[in-house]
């Protein structure tokens, strides 16, 4: 009961950072935030037993079932997210009104988020994953949300299927980490999914406008991108891409081929700043989440 109603405080706190506010409160939200991380790794570095929890009050109001014997889980628990700048970010730019597609959604949590705000717009949800798919469906109907379409496949640059693969379970595990290229790292196999192209499902999903787009699905980022170019041309949508040399390898490309990809479309790279703004950048850290953004027509 202490350790619920601890979490529970940091996570009604750190809340706050998602929006703006005056330097002295931001600065003492900071102080809680550290505390509140330091006990998140604290507790990461032990093993612990399956344990799902019911949390309520992400970003405020949102309510997730989350396992916090897991990476991302443990995050939502003690914390109230997982990745704070990405957020603080996302609430600045999205507007009722726009169409956010969560490729790789996973759990749901960038869907939610986005479905708090999009209350006029749309939330295209990708999950290939029968466990995911069924927790990011289960995450929506405890939020009620009705703007959000959920797609039990995944995106790429053919129609196919393929196994996935993930990690060795115990402490620490991430349960974000599923991939089709199957690595030392990623040897577990969990299921065989299945892939389309986007640019083939616009049609299909009465797609009008798309104007976000996050991508994060462990090194199969630049076959949903050739997926999706068609696509890309027509909407000019932002683009949230995770930026990882690791997966990328393993896939058999580069982090230069994704710049090259997106400089062919006529797209700058812009990275996230802690106050959720954006900035222009001429190279890329080796390990972050990339914001491409459509140069003027």
């Amino acid at each position: 009961m202490i350790r619920s109603g601890v979490t529970n405080l940091f996570r009604s706190l750190n809340a706050n950072l998602l929006y703006g506010l005056p330097w002295p409160v931001e600065k003492t939200l900071k102080a809680v935030l550290y505390i509140s991380e330091k006990c998140y790794r604290s507790w990461m570095k032990r093993p612990h037993e399956e344990e799902h929890v019911l949390v309520t009050n992400i970003d405020k109001d949102i309510t997730m079932r989350v396992d916090i014997s897991k990476a991302m889980g443990a995050a939502f628990y003690w914390m109230g997210f997982h990745e704070l700048n990405e957020w603080r970010f996302l609430n600045r730019y999205l507007k009722p009104d726009m169409v956010f597609a969560d490729i790789g959604a996973n759990q749901g949590e960038f869907s939610l988020f986005a479905a708090k705000r999009l209350t006029k717009g749309r939330v295209l949800a990708f999950e290939p994953v029968d466990f995911f798919y069924n927790l990011l469906r289960e995450n929506i109907g405890r939020n009620d949300y009705r703007n959000i379409d959920t797609f039990h496949y995944g995106l790429s640059n053919e129609v196919r299927q393929l196994p996935i693969y993930m990690g060795e379970t115990g402490a620490g595990e991430h349960e974000g980490l599923a991939t089709i290229f199957q690595s030392n790292q990623r040897a577990r196999f969990i299921q065989n999914i299945e892939l389309r192209v986007l640019d083939d499902q616009v049609p299909l999903l009465n797609l009008k406008r798309l104007d976000f787009m996050k991508i994060d699905v462990e090194g199969a980022e630049m076959l949903v991108l050739k997926g999706a170019q068609k696509t890309i041309q027509r909407f000019r949508p932002h683009i949230m891409l995770e930026i990882n040399p690791a997966t990328y390898k393993v896939a058999g490309y580069t982090v230069p081929d994704v710049i090259a990809f997106f400089k062919a479309m006529r797209y700058t790279l812009h990275v996230m700043t802690k106050r959720g703004t954006l900035k222009p950048v001429s190279s890329i850290p080796d390990f972050c989440n990339a914001i491409f953004v459509p140069d003027p027509a």
